[in-house]
Protein backbone atom coordinates (compact mmCIF):
# COMPACT_ATOMS: atom_id res chain seq x y z
CA UNK A 1 0.00 0.00 0.00
CA UNK A 2 1.33 3.68 -0.65
CA UNK A 3 3.17 4.79 2.67
CA UNK A 4 0.45 7.62 3.63
CA UNK A 5 0.31 8.24 7.46
CA UNK A 6 -2.23 10.46 9.72
CA UNK A 7 -1.24 14.12 11.18
CA UNK A 8 0.38 12.31 14.76
CA UNK A 9 2.27 9.66 13.43
CA UNK A 10 3.66 12.56 10.32
CA UNK A 11 4.75 15.17 13.72
CA UNK A 12 6.52 11.92 15.01
CA UNK A 13 8.31 11.11 12.73
CA UNK A 14 9.25 14.76 11.70
CA UNK A 15 10.47 14.96 15.57
CA UNK A 16 12.68 11.61 15.40
CA UNK A 17 14.29 13.37 12.50
CA UNK A 18 15.13 16.07 14.13
CA UNK A 19 16.61 14.47 17.16
CA UNK A 20 18.92 12.00 14.83
CA UNK A 21 20.05 15.28 12.80
CA UNK A 22 21.38 17.00 16.05
CA UNK A 23 22.76 13.80 17.99
CA UNK A 24 26.21 13.60 17.41
CA UNK A 25 27.71 9.94 19.25
CA UNK A 26 25.82 7.53 20.63
CA UNK A 27 22.50 8.20 22.14
CA UNK A 28 19.70 5.33 22.32
CA UNK A 29 16.24 5.82 21.13
CA UNK A 30 12.87 3.35 21.42
CA UNK A 31 10.17 3.59 18.94
CA UNK A 32 7.07 1.79 19.87
CA UNK A 33 4.81 0.33 16.96
CA UNK A 34 3.17 -2.80 16.32
CA UNK A 35 2.72 -3.90 12.54
CA UNK A 36 5.96 -4.74 10.81
CA UNK A 37 4.94 -3.67 7.72
CA UNK A 38 4.27 0.21 8.69
CA UNK A 39 7.14 0.19 10.71
CA UNK A 40 9.15 -0.58 7.35
CA UNK A 41 7.46 2.34 5.70
CA UNK A 42 8.07 4.79 8.04
CA UNK A 43 12.01 3.75 8.49
CA UNK A 44 11.84 3.84 4.30
CA UNK A 45 10.04 7.38 4.86
CA UNK A 46 12.46 8.46 7.76
CA UNK A 47 15.56 7.41 5.26
CA UNK A 48 14.17 9.74 2.74
CA UNK A 49 13.78 12.95 4.72
CA UNK A 50 17.49 12.67 6.56
CA UNK A 51 18.86 12.16 3.08
CA UNK A 52 22.08 10.69 1.79
CA UNK A 53 24.15 12.20 4.48
CA UNK A 54 22.42 10.77 7.66
CA UNK A 55 22.43 7.09 6.57
CA UNK A 56 19.27 5.05 7.71
CA UNK A 57 21.16 0.75 8.21
CA UNK A 58 18.93 -1.51 9.78
CA UNK A 59 19.57 -4.25 11.75
CA UNK A 60 17.25 -7.50 11.97
CA UNK A 61 18.55 -9.22 15.25
CA UNK A 62 18.41 -13.24 15.31
CA UNK A 63 16.87 -15.59 18.14
CA UNK A 64 19.43 -16.04 20.73
CA UNK A 65 21.97 -13.29 18.94
CA UNK A 66 24.11 -11.23 21.22
CA UNK A 67 22.40 -7.62 20.90
CA UNK A 68 25.57 -5.47 21.68
CA UNK A 69 28.03 -7.74 19.94
CA UNK A 70 25.59 -7.68 16.38
CA UNK A 71 25.42 -4.12 16.94
CA UNK A 72 29.41 -3.26 17.40
CA UNK A 73 29.60 -5.53 14.38
CA UNK A 74 27.50 -3.57 12.57
CA UNK A 75 28.26 0.32 13.53
CA UNK A 76 31.56 0.23 11.47
CA UNK A 77 29.39 0.01 8.30
CA UNK A 78 27.56 3.14 9.33
CA UNK A 79 29.20 6.28 8.33
CA UNK A 80 29.46 9.40 10.46
CA UNK A 81 26.03 11.23 10.80
CA UNK A 82 23.95 7.75 10.13
CA UNK A 83 22.07 5.53 12.73
CA UNK A 84 21.35 2.16 13.60
CA UNK A 85 17.69 1.00 13.60
CA UNK A 86 16.97 -2.46 15.74
CA UNK A 87 14.31 -4.54 15.16
CA UNK A 88 13.61 -8.05 16.47
CA UNK A 89 14.23 -7.89 19.85
CA UNK A 90 10.85 -9.19 20.32
CA UNK A 91 12.36 -12.56 19.29
CA UNK A 92 14.39 -12.74 22.31
CA UNK A 93 12.15 -11.85 24.78
CA UNK A 94 9.03 -15.00 24.53
CA UNK A 95 5.72 -14.02 26.02
CA UNK A 96 6.13 -17.26 28.03
CA UNK A 97 9.73 -16.27 29.22
CA UNK A 98 8.92 -14.76 32.90
CA UNK A 99 12.63 -13.47 32.48
CA UNK A 100 14.22 -13.52 29.19
CA UNK A 101 17.87 -13.35 29.75
CA UNK A 102 18.33 -10.53 27.17
CA UNK A 103 16.67 -7.79 29.14
CA UNK A 104 19.74 -8.84 31.86
CA UNK A 105 22.23 -8.85 29.35
CA UNK A 106 20.88 -5.50 28.52
CA UNK A 107 21.18 -4.28 31.63
CA UNK A 108 25.13 -5.73 32.28
CA UNK A 109 26.56 -4.88 29.24
CA UNK A 110 24.96 -0.89 28.78
CA UNK A 111 28.51 -0.01 29.26
CA UNK A 112 29.34 -1.22 26.16
CA UNK A 113 26.90 0.84 24.30
CA UNK A 114 28.74 3.81 24.82
CA UNK A 115 31.42 1.83 21.87
CA UNK A 116 28.89 2.50 19.50
CA UNK A 117 30.12 5.44 17.35
CA UNK A 118 26.26 6.48 16.49
CA UNK A 119 22.54 6.81 17.60
CA UNK A 120 20.56 3.60 18.08
CA UNK A 121 16.74 3.36 17.57
CA UNK A 122 15.11 -0.21 18.75
CA UNK A 123 11.72 -0.80 17.18
CA UNK A 124 9.62 -2.52 19.76
CA UNK A 125 5.94 -3.72 20.06
CA UNK A 126 4.16 -2.12 22.65
CA UNK A 127 4.16 -4.86 25.25
CA UNK A 128 8.14 -5.64 24.46
CA UNK A 129 8.79 -1.70 25.06
CA UNK A 130 7.17 -2.46 28.59
CA UNK A 131 8.81 -5.82 29.55
CA UNK A 132 11.78 -3.89 28.71
CA UNK A 133 11.15 -0.97 30.56
CA UNK A 134 10.64 -3.25 33.89
CA UNK A 135 13.14 -5.89 32.91
CA UNK A 136 16.19 -3.59 32.20
CA UNK A 137 15.54 -0.29 34.22
CA UNK A 138 18.92 0.77 33.95
CA UNK A 139 19.21 0.33 30.23
CA UNK A 140 16.15 1.86 30.16
CA UNK A 141 17.02 4.76 32.18
CA UNK A 142 19.78 5.64 29.27
CA UNK A 143 17.17 6.21 26.57
CA UNK A 144 16.95 10.02 24.93
CA UNK A 145 13.65 9.38 24.00
CA UNK A 146 10.85 7.76 22.65
CA UNK A 147 8.55 7.80 20.00
CA UNK A 148 5.24 6.74 19.63
CA UNK A 149 3.13 5.60 16.58
CA UNK A 150 -0.74 5.17 16.61
CA UNK A 151 -2.38 2.72 15.05
CA UNK A 152 -3.68 3.32 11.80
CA UNK A 153 -7.10 1.20 10.27
CA UNK A 154 -5.41 1.38 6.97
CA UNK A 155 -2.45 -0.16 8.04
CA UNK A 156 -3.66 -2.52 10.40
CA UNK A 157 -6.12 -4.22 7.84
CA UNK A 158 -3.37 -4.55 5.24
CA UNK A 159 -1.57 -5.99 7.61
CA UNK A 160 -4.46 -8.46 8.65
CA UNK A 161 -5.09 -9.28 5.12
CA UNK A 162 -1.11 -10.48 4.91
CA UNK A 163 -0.88 -12.80 8.14
CA UNK A 164 -4.35 -13.72 8.56
CA UNK A 165 -6.26 -16.73 6.68
CA UNK A 166 -3.03 -18.28 5.13
CA UNK A 167 -3.56 -21.83 7.41
CA UNK A 168 -1.75 -22.95 10.34
CA UNK A 169 -1.03 -26.33 8.32
CA UNK A 170 1.16 -24.15 5.76
CA UNK A 171 2.75 -22.45 8.69
CA UNK A 172 4.18 -25.98 10.55
CA UNK A 173 6.30 -26.01 7.49
CA UNK A 174 8.50 -23.03 8.52
CA UNK A 175 11.87 -21.88 9.67
CA UNK A 176 11.63 -21.19 13.41
CA UNK A 177 12.75 -17.73 12.65
CA UNK A 178 10.09 -17.52 10.56
CA UNK A 179 7.02 -19.15 12.45
CA UNK A 180 8.17 -16.28 15.28
CA UNK A 181 8.12 -13.66 12.81
CA UNK A 182 4.32 -14.47 12.06
CA UNK A 183 3.78 -14.29 15.86
CA UNK A 184 5.17 -11.07 16.84
CA UNK A 185 3.02 -9.62 13.60
CA UNK A 186 0.05 -11.31 14.98
CA UNK A 187 0.61 -10.02 18.26
CA UNK A 188 1.00 -7.18 16.94
CA UNK A 189 -2.01 -6.82 14.87
CA UNK A 190 -4.56 -8.04 18.11
CA UNK A 191 -3.01 -4.96 20.21
CA UNK A 192 -3.55 -2.14 17.71
CA UNK A 193 -7.13 -3.85 16.49
CA UNK A 194 -7.75 -3.21 20.25
CA UNK A 195 -6.96 0.11 19.76
CA UNK A 196 -9.51 1.15 17.21
CA UNK A 197 -13.01 1.86 16.93
CA UNK A 198 -14.98 -1.41 18.57
CA UNK A 199 -17.86 -2.30 16.06
CA UNK A 200 -18.82 -6.06 14.48
CA UNK A 201 -16.73 -5.76 12.00
CA UNK A 202 -13.24 -4.76 14.56
CA UNK A 203 -14.38 -7.65 16.70
CA UNK A 204 -14.20 -10.25 13.67
CA UNK A 205 -10.95 -9.33 12.66
CA UNK A 206 -9.46 -9.56 16.28
CA UNK A 207 -11.60 -12.96 16.62
CA UNK A 208 -9.86 -13.90 13.30
CA UNK A 209 -6.69 -12.91 14.17
CA UNK A 210 -7.31 -14.35 18.02
CA UNK A 211 -7.79 -17.76 16.42
CA UNK A 212 -4.70 -17.70 13.80
CA UNK A 213 -2.47 -16.99 16.28
CA UNK A 214 -3.76 -19.39 18.72
CA UNK A 215 -3.31 -22.08 16.09
CA UNK A 216 0.41 -20.75 15.86
CA UNK A 217 0.79 -20.98 19.57
CA UNK A 218 -0.02 -24.11 19.66
CA UNK A 219 2.48 -24.83 16.66
CA UNK A 220 5.24 -23.47 18.42
CA UNK A 221 4.19 -25.15 21.66
CA UNK A 222 3.40 -22.36 23.40
CA UNK A 223 0.13 -24.23 24.91
CA UNK A 224 -0.83 -21.87 27.79
CA UNK A 225 -0.88 -18.69 25.64
CA UNK A 226 -2.73 -21.27 23.08
CA UNK A 227 -5.24 -21.97 25.51
CA UNK A 228 -5.60 -18.23 26.18
CA UNK A 229 -5.59 -16.26 23.02
CA UNK A 230 -8.28 -19.25 21.61
CA UNK A 231 -10.95 -18.36 24.55
CA UNK A 232 -10.98 -14.69 23.59
CA UNK A 233 -11.46 -15.92 19.98
CA UNK A 234 -14.17 -17.85 21.07
CA UNK A 235 -15.83 -15.17 23.29
CA UNK A 236 -15.42 -12.61 20.12
CA UNK A 237 -16.54 -15.15 17.50
CA UNK A 238 -19.95 -15.90 19.36
CA UNK A 239 -20.34 -12.50 20.29
CA UNK A 240 -20.71 -11.73 16.09
CA UNK A 241 -22.77 -14.68 15.93
CA UNK A 242 -20.32 -16.15 13.42
CA UNK A 243 -21.01 -20.06 13.94
CA UNK A 244 -18.43 -21.01 11.83
CA UNK A 245 -15.75 -19.47 13.51
CA UNK A 246 -16.97 -20.45 16.39
CA UNK A 247 -16.54 -23.60 15.13
CA UNK A 248 -13.11 -23.34 14.10
CA UNK A 249 -11.85 -22.17 17.62
CA UNK A 250 -13.60 -24.79 19.08
CA UNK A 251 -11.58 -27.15 16.80
CA UNK A 252 -8.23 -25.36 18.33
CA UNK A 253 -9.40 -25.71 21.84
CA UNK A 254 -9.94 -29.33 21.45
CA UNK A 255 -6.14 -29.96 19.23
CA UNK A 256 -4.87 -27.56 22.42
CA UNK A 257 -6.66 -30.29 24.94
CA UNK A 258 -5.70 -32.94 23.12
CA UNK A 259 -1.90 -31.97 23.52
CA UNK A 260 -2.35 -31.30 26.91
CA UNK A 261 -3.56 -34.90 27.32
CA UNK A 262 -7.24 -33.95 28.55
CA UNK A 263 -9.03 -36.60 26.19
CA UNK A 264 -12.61 -36.25 27.84
CA UNK A 265 -12.28 -32.15 27.48
CA UNK A 266 -11.22 -32.52 24.09
CA UNK A 267 -13.74 -34.94 22.38
CA UNK A 268 -16.29 -32.66 23.99
CA UNK A 269 -14.76 -29.74 22.20
CA UNK A 270 -14.65 -31.77 19.04
CA UNK A 271 -18.39 -32.55 19.62
CA UNK A 272 -19.18 -29.27 19.85
CA UNK A 273 -17.35 -28.37 16.63
CA UNK A 274 -18.58 -31.21 14.37
CA UNK A 275 -22.23 -29.76 15.26
CA UNK A 276 -21.76 -26.70 14.09
CA UNK A 277 -19.69 -27.56 11.11
CA UNK A 278 -22.63 -29.97 9.64
CA UNK A 279 -24.82 -26.62 10.82
CA UNK A 280 -23.36 -24.63 8.59
CA UNK A 281 -21.99 -27.26 5.70
CA UNK A 282 -18.47 -27.23 6.06
CA UNK A 283 -17.51 -30.17 4.38
CA UNK A 284 -13.52 -29.38 4.87
CA UNK A 285 -14.20 -28.47 9.13
CA UNK A 286 -15.92 -31.55 9.28
CA UNK A 287 -13.40 -33.27 8.35
CA UNK A 288 -10.85 -32.09 10.23
CA UNK A 289 -12.20 -32.44 13.49
CA UNK A 290 -13.42 -35.85 12.08
CA UNK A 291 -9.57 -36.74 12.13
CA UNK A 292 -8.64 -34.93 15.24
CA UNK A 293 -11.52 -37.45 16.94
CA UNK A 294 -9.92 -40.26 14.86
CA UNK A 295 -6.48 -39.20 16.95
CA UNK A 296 -7.62 -39.03 20.39
CA UNK A 297 -9.55 -42.70 19.40
CA UNK A 298 -6.13 -43.80 18.64
CA UNK A 299 -4.15 -43.00 21.16
CA UNK A 300 -6.96 -44.92 23.42
CA UNK A 301 -6.58 -47.98 21.69
CA UNK A 302 -10.27 -47.88 20.07
CA UNK A 303 -8.84 -48.58 16.59
CA UNK A 304 -11.74 -49.71 14.47
CA UNK A 305 -13.77 -46.66 15.67
CA UNK A 306 -10.60 -44.55 14.88
CA UNK A 307 -10.68 -46.25 11.22
CA UNK A 308 -14.69 -45.63 10.85
CA UNK A 309 -13.86 -41.52 11.62
CA UNK A 310 -10.69 -41.70 9.54
CA UNK A 311 -12.31 -43.23 6.94
CA UNK A 312 -15.65 -40.98 7.24
CA UNK A 313 -12.75 -38.12 6.99
CA UNK A 314 -10.51 -39.31 3.97
CA UNK A 315 -13.87 -39.41 2.24
CA UNK A 316 -14.22 -35.84 3.10
CA UNK A 317 -10.89 -34.79 2.08
CA UNK A 318 -11.38 -36.37 -1.27
CA UNK A 319 -14.66 -35.10 -1.81
CA UNK A 320 -13.60 -30.96 -1.56
CA UNK A 321 -10.11 -32.08 -3.21
CA UNK A 322 -7.80 -31.34 0.48
CA UNK A 323 -4.60 -33.73 -0.85
CA UNK A 324 -3.33 -32.23 2.49
CA UNK A 325 -5.80 -33.37 4.40
CA UNK A 326 -6.21 -36.88 2.30
CA UNK A 327 -2.61 -37.07 3.24
CA UNK A 328 -2.72 -36.34 6.63
CA UNK A 329 -5.50 -39.33 7.24
CA UNK A 330 -3.66 -41.69 4.90
CA UNK A 331 -0.70 -41.38 7.33
CA UNK A 332 -3.05 -41.86 10.58
CA UNK A 333 -4.90 -44.65 8.68
CA UNK A 334 -1.19 -46.34 8.77
CA UNK A 335 -0.49 -45.92 11.97
CA UNK A 336 -3.88 -47.90 13.00
CA UNK A 337 -2.85 -50.52 10.65
CA UNK A 338 0.83 -50.76 11.99
CA UNK A 339 -0.43 -50.79 15.90
CA UNK A 340 -2.79 -53.80 14.83
CA UNK A 341 0.43 -55.56 12.96
CA UNK A 342 -1.12 -55.22 9.44
CA UNK A 343 2.03 -54.40 8.26
CA UNK A 344 1.30 -54.63 4.59
CA UNK A 345 -1.83 -52.66 4.07
CA UNK A 346 0.39 -49.78 6.73
CA UNK A 347 2.51 -49.73 4.22
CA UNK A 348 0.48 -49.21 1.06
CA UNK A 349 -1.05 -46.31 3.36
CA UNK A 350 2.55 -44.74 4.31
CA UNK A 351 3.17 -44.95 0.52
CA UNK A 352 -0.01 -43.13 -0.51
CA UNK A 353 0.39 -40.38 2.08
CA UNK A 354 3.97 -39.84 1.37
CA UNK A 355 3.29 -39.16 -2.64
CA UNK A 356 0.79 -36.97 -1.25
CA UNK A 357 2.74 -34.82 0.92
CA UNK A 358 5.72 -34.60 -1.34
CA UNK A 359 3.36 -33.43 -4.48
CA UNK A 360 2.23 -30.66 -2.44
CA UNK A 361 5.55 -29.61 -0.90
CA UNK A 362 4.30 -30.86 2.75
CA UNK A 363 7.69 -31.45 4.60
CA UNK A 364 6.63 -32.11 7.96
CA UNK A 365 4.36 -34.81 6.85
CA UNK A 366 6.75 -36.08 4.79
CA UNK A 367 9.18 -36.23 8.19
CA UNK A 368 6.40 -37.91 9.69
CA UNK A 369 5.68 -40.35 7.49
CA UNK A 370 9.38 -41.29 7.52
CA UNK A 371 9.49 -41.64 11.04
CA UNK A 372 6.44 -43.88 11.30
CA UNK A 373 8.29 -45.56 8.24
CA UNK A 374 11.77 -46.11 10.86
CA UNK A 375 9.55 -47.54 13.79
CA UNK A 376 7.76 -50.36 11.52
CA UNK A 377 11.30 -50.53 9.85
CA UNK A 378 12.94 -51.09 13.53
CA UNK A 379 10.66 -53.84 14.50
CA UNK A 380 10.95 -55.72 11.57
CA UNK A 381 14.81 -55.47 12.19
CA UNK A 382 15.78 -53.66 9.05
CA UNK A 383 17.75 -51.30 10.97
CA UNK A 384 19.92 -49.64 8.15
CA UNK A 385 16.79 -48.34 6.10
CA UNK A 386 15.32 -47.62 9.85
CA UNK A 387 18.28 -45.71 10.95
CA UNK A 388 18.26 -43.53 7.48
CA UNK A 389 14.42 -42.86 7.28
CA UNK A 390 14.79 -41.23 10.95
CA UNK A 391 17.56 -39.50 10.46
CA UNK A 392 15.79 -37.94 6.95
CA UNK A 393 13.02 -37.18 9.35
CA UNK A 394 15.44 -36.03 11.83
CA UNK A 395 16.72 -33.37 8.80
CA UNK A 396 13.54 -32.09 7.75
CA UNK A 397 12.26 -31.67 11.69
CA UNK A 398 15.50 -29.37 12.33
CA UNK A 399 14.84 -27.84 8.84
CA UNK A 400 11.38 -26.28 9.89
CA UNK A 401 12.15 -25.74 13.58
CA UNK A 402 10.31 -29.01 14.77
CA UNK A 403 12.15 -29.29 18.25
CA UNK A 404 9.55 -31.58 19.51
CA UNK A 405 9.20 -33.82 16.30
CA UNK A 406 13.59 -33.60 16.67
CA UNK A 407 13.02 -34.97 20.10
CA UNK A 408 11.32 -37.87 18.86
CA UNK A 409 13.29 -38.62 15.84
CA UNK A 410 16.27 -38.86 18.27
CA UNK A 411 15.61 -41.46 20.47
CA UNK A 412 14.04 -43.24 18.16
CA UNK A 413 17.45 -42.91 16.35
CA UNK A 414 18.57 -43.89 20.10
CA UNK A 415 16.47 -47.07 20.67
CA UNK A 416 18.02 -48.29 16.34
CA UNK A 417 21.26 -48.11 18.25
CA UNK A 418 20.13 -49.96 20.96
CA UNK A 419 19.14 -52.97 18.65
CA UNK A 420 22.81 -52.33 17.08
CA UNK A 421 24.33 -53.25 20.32
CA UNK A 422 25.79 -48.92 20.16
CA UNK A 423 25.10 -47.84 23.84
CA UNK A 424 27.61 -45.46 23.53
CA UNK A 425 25.67 -43.82 20.37
CA UNK A 426 22.21 -44.52 22.02
CA UNK A 427 23.09 -42.49 24.74
CA UNK A 428 24.02 -39.38 22.63
CA UNK A 429 21.04 -39.36 20.74
CA UNK A 430 18.95 -39.90 24.52
CA UNK A 431 20.93 -36.76 25.28
CA UNK A 432 19.97 -34.36 22.71
CA UNK A 433 16.64 -35.33 23.14
CA UNK A 434 16.34 -35.09 26.51
CA UNK A 435 18.20 -31.15 25.89
CA UNK A 436 15.82 -30.28 22.58
CA UNK A 437 12.37 -31.38 25.06
CA UNK A 438 14.11 -29.34 28.00
CA UNK A 439 13.92 -26.54 25.78
CA UNK A 440 10.51 -26.51 24.97
CA UNK A 441 9.50 -27.06 28.50
CA UNK A 442 8.65 -30.91 27.50
CA UNK A 443 11.00 -32.05 30.66
CA UNK A 444 8.10 -34.31 31.96
CA UNK A 445 8.08 -35.88 29.15
CA UNK A 446 11.53 -36.32 28.99
CA UNK A 447 11.16 -37.50 32.11
CA UNK A 448 8.69 -40.16 31.02
CA UNK A 449 9.90 -41.66 27.78
CA UNK A 450 13.54 -40.81 27.40
CA UNK A 451 14.86 -41.01 30.56
CA UNK A 452 14.69 -44.74 31.03
CA UNK A 453 15.68 -45.37 27.46
CA UNK A 454 19.32 -43.02 28.81
CA UNK A 455 19.45 -45.04 32.31
CA UNK A 456 19.27 -48.45 29.95
CA UNK A 457 21.93 -47.46 27.57
CA UNK A 458 24.01 -46.28 30.60
CA UNK A 459 23.45 -49.57 31.93
CA UNK A 460 24.66 -51.68 28.89
CA UNK A 461 27.97 -49.05 28.81
CA UNK A 462 28.52 -50.07 32.31
CA UNK A 463 28.25 -46.63 33.80
CA UNK A 464 24.18 -46.78 34.91
CA UNK A 465 25.36 -46.57 38.72
CA UNK A 466 27.77 -44.17 38.40
CA UNK A 467 25.34 -41.59 36.54
CA UNK A 468 21.85 -42.89 37.79
CA UNK A 469 21.86 -39.27 40.10
CA UNK A 470 22.73 -36.90 37.92
CA UNK A 471 20.39 -38.23 34.55
CA UNK A 472 17.42 -39.03 36.81
CA UNK A 473 17.04 -35.15 37.05
CA UNK A 474 17.38 -34.93 33.37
Amino acid sequence: MNATFDPANRETLDTLQRALELVEGFALYFVRNNLPAQSGALLARLAEMLGPERVVFRVDLDEGASVIRRLLTESVRVAPGGSLHVFGLERQMPGGAAHPPVLQQLNLAREHFRRLPCPVVFWLRDEALTRLARGAPDFWAWRSGVFEFVPEPDWVNAESLQHVGQGTLAWRDLPAQEKSTRILALEGLLEDYKLLEQDGATYRASAEIALELGRLYLVAYRVDEAAQVLDSALHLFRAVGDRLGEANVLKAIGDVQQFRDERDAALDSYAQALTLFRAVGARLGEANVLQAIGDVQQFRKETDAALDSYAQALTLFRAVGDRLGEANVLKAIGDVQQFRDERDAALDSYAQALTLFRAVGARLGEANVLLALGDLHRSEGTLDVSQQELQTAFEIYRTTGDRYSQGRALYRLGDCSIALHEPDVAVEFYRKAIEIWQLINLADLAKDIVAPRLQEALSQQGGGLENKGKESKD
